[in-house]
């Protein structure tokens, strides 16, 4: 498993206060967030931190900007939609 994600990251998201239309909106993404790291974690390092230039991002790099903006999209919703995640 790769070192750059931390636990917390990789774990199932439960399910709270959901209809059904958004409760399986949210097991797809959810699948496909796990798809993800079981795709990352056939990756080797030198293909997750290769960059084509100085000025591109590598795999590594977009997800981390991926998680970081997952977080942030959660604390939004928690805080003005009163959500329970």
């Amino acid at each position: 498993k790769l070192q750059y994600f931390s636990p917390m990251h990789r774990v199932k998201r439960p399910i709270y206060h959901m209809n059904t239309k958004y409760s399986l909106l949210f097991n797809e993404l959810e699948s496909n967030r796990q798809s993800l790291f079981e795709e990352l974690d056939r990756l080797g390092q030198e293909k997750l931190t290769f960059k084509l230039n100085d000025s591109s991002w590598s795999i590594l790099q977009v997800c981390h900007h991926l998680i970081m903006s997952e977080e942030l999209s959660l604390q939004y919703l928690k805080k003005n939609f009163n959500i329970i995640l």
